[in-house]
């Protein structure tokens, strides 16, 4: 009997520590390595501006998530871990998202994988009609810009650059998911994006320097964006769309959409 009784004692003494524990969001980010050769038919010098790439892609990304354990129960948060495919010509990182719901589970990564094997097959496809010297090679990584007040929202970066280039091509695609439901959100569910809240956005970003804009740039509907937990919107527009090349993907806040 004593010892049943000082049992429960001990694991009443230790439950409110294991709870506090548990509520508590943690979030980490991949460890920086240097990346191996992606391809066995790209140069050298291509292999070596992928590492490079690898690294800058890698370098402070969110990209596993441990949610709170309330905020995960009332699905208000998921988990997030990273999910890797590395073949020839391919070295691919992308999100694999739990939440308590398998229905949410499952709606969340069907979407995410689908994008995936999209531009994988694509990849597969241009490959098997180039010769040596010309095959495609892609890098892929994911960062997560939100996960609470029932928003997840994950950005996903592809680094394609052909075998013997010296440069290559980055795209950043956007998803933003309700996380009670497992659906995708559009710009609609925040309640649309009229022209003046691009407009502004545009204007408050840098006037010189690397991120600055084309002068003449007419910029419309953005190629992706992504939403904050707070609802605020961050539009995504692709590398070269509306401002030069070297400056990459252009991200503009435009702050919350009214819904």
């Amino acid at each position: 009997m004593k010892r049943k009784i000082f049992g429960a004692l001990f694991m009443a003494a230790c439950l409110p520590m294991a709870l506090q524990a548990a509520d508590v969001t943690v979030v980490k980010e991949t460890p920086i390595a240097v990346g191996e050769r992606i391809s066995t038919t790209a140069s050298p010098e291509t292999n070596r501006i992928i590492r490079e790439e690898t690294m800058k892609a890698r370098q402070d990304k969110k990209q596993i998530v441990a949610p709170a354990a309330k905020a995960f129960t009332d699905r208000l948060q998921v988990t997030v871990k990273p999910e890797t495919v590395k073949e020839n010509h391919m070295d691919l990182t992308y999100p694999r998202v739990q939440s308590v719901s398998p229905h949410v589970t499952k709606a969340m990564n069907k979407t995410i994988t689908e994008y995936v094997e999209k531009l994988r097959k694509q990849v597969h496809k241009m490959n098997e009609k180039a010769v040596d010297g010309e095959k495609q090679n892609l890098y892929m990584s994911y960062d997560v810009k939100a996960d609470g007040n029932g928003i997840f929202s994950v950005t996903i970066t592809s680094y394609t650059i052909e075998d013997n280039a010296s440069h290559g091509v980055n795209v950043e695609k956007g998803f933003t998911f309700n996380t009670t439901t497992g659906r995708t959100l559009s710009l609609n569910d925040f309640g649309g994006l009229p022209q003046e809240k691009i407009t502004a956005g545009i204007q408050q970003l840098p006037k010189d320097g690397k991120k600055a804009i084309y002068a003449d740039a007419t910029v419309g509907k953005p190629n992706s964006f992504f939403a904050r937990e707070n609802h605020e919107i961050v539009l995504i527009y692709d590398q070269g769309t509306i401002a030069p090349m070297s400056s990459g993907s252009i991200y503009v806040p435009v702050g919350n959409l009214g819904k």
